[in-house]
């Protein structure tokens, strides 16, 4: 498993810009920033992150927010 950082763009796609065509912000964190395969270069669907365990999702979720912690700051 690979954790993508966010460009500019998709920080503001995944925290600025609310979304009405997604149901899950977190969904949408986690299919956009986590990478599957030997070299990271395999998205995971957005449908598949919406029907993870609760658990693995949040951990996913949290993954990403450490890796990208600087990106979470200009938020503030």
């Amino acid at each position: 498993m690979f954790v993508k950082k966010v460009s500019f763009y998709d920080f503001e796609k995944l925290y600025l810009d609310k979304n009405e065509s997604t149901d899950s912000q977190s969904a949408l964190i986690v299919s956009t920033c986590i990478r599957l395969g030997e070299n990271g270069d395999e998205l995971l669907p957005y449908d598949v992150a919406c029907n993870l365990h609760p658990s693995l999702g949040i951990s996913l979720v949290n993954a990403v927010h450490e890796v990208n912690k600087n990106s979470d700051e200009v938020k503030k």
